[in-house]
């Protein structure tokens, strides 16, 4: 952990399960942090802005499946270390450094940096046993181990974030991403500690270079924290939610990240400067068109 950052236990078996079809569904491509890219198209014509928007909304959808396939391999993997080790903070637990192997199964590094971030070492590594199984098998490492040159590289990132993220008065969770080219994205976001409500806001991305020492780049995605009930008022449903995003024209990569966390599973309406979108419960964007 860093600072108050912290994870949260989520019922990450169901939560999975549930998003699983979503996964494999022959009209979305599945999950793959190594191959999230950006790529914006200038377009002059209309079919061509459309195309654009597609497939930017495409893309958004792409980052938000990422961020809940990393928050809950994360959530899953710190249990069980906490589990195997017998103590709530095991010592060398203070950052958990994420990537899924070849196959697709997560493999988690918990350890610490040194002070100058010249080295990390690995105290407890977490290894899915199978892809989507949120089964961990933990080894705990003695002596300590280096990391890899991923973890130091991320370790610096994560370090770097919460640096310039500042102090925060309620846990937070953070979860890293790299791209093609080997920089990271890094998303800072409150951790949920109530399990009837859904934190959304407050958060923010990173563009970190590749050897996470450099944050290129900030996007704030929300202002301030809205606790969202995850049950509907007595004697009523919940058929969707709704909220306004003010700093861009879309939805954001939270926006779907907390669509799919939450539970019951809902769809969400999205106000972005006057165009009204909806995220369906596997994560994929519609354009509805301007507010009325």
């Amino acid at each position: 952990m860093i600072g108050n950052v912290s994870r949260i236990k989520y019922p990450l078996d169901r939560l999975l399960n549930e998003n699983r079809d979503m996964e494999a569904a022959p009209k979305h491509s599945k999950m793959r942090i190594a191959a999230l890219t950006v790529c914006f198209a200038l377009c002059s014509t209309a079919l061509g802005q459309s195309q654009d928007n597609a497939a930017n909304l495409a893309q958004i959808t792409a980052r938000g499946r990422a961020l809940f396939a990393y928050d809950a391999a994360a959530a899953a993997a710190t249990d069980a270390v906490k589990a195997a080790s017998g103590a709530a903070v095991p010592p060398g637990q203070g950052l958990y450094i994420g990537h899924p192997d070849q196959n697709g199964a997560w493999v988690f590094d918990f350890g610490t940096i040194s002070p100058d971030r010249a080295a990390f070492s690995t105290y407890f590594r977490a290894a899915e046993t199978a892809p989507h199984t949120a089964k961990f098998a933990v080894t705990k490492l003695a002596p300590p181990e280096a990391g890899t040159p991923f973890d130091l590289a991320a370790a610096r990132a994560a370090m770097a974030v919460q640096d310039d993220f500042g102090k925060v008065t309620r846990p937070y969770n953070y979860a890293i991403l790299p791209l093609q080219n080997g920089d990271m994205y890094v998303y800072m976001y409150p951790a949920q500690t109530d399990p009837k409500i859904h934190p959304l806001g407050g958060d923010e991305r990173y563009l970190v270079s590749a050897d996470g020492k450099t944050i290129l780049e900030k996007h704030r995605m929300h202002q301030r924290i809205i606790e969202m009930p995850a049950d509907a008022p007595a004697g009523s449903t919940m058929q969707a939610g709704f909220h306004s995003d003010i700093f861009s024209g879309t939805p954001e990569d939270t926006d779907v990240f907390h669509v799919l966390i939450r539970r019951p599973l809902v769809e969400e309406f999205v106000v972005a400067q006057g165009e009204v979108y909806l995220i369906q419960t596997d994560g994929t964007i519609v354009d509805k068109g301007k507010r009325p």
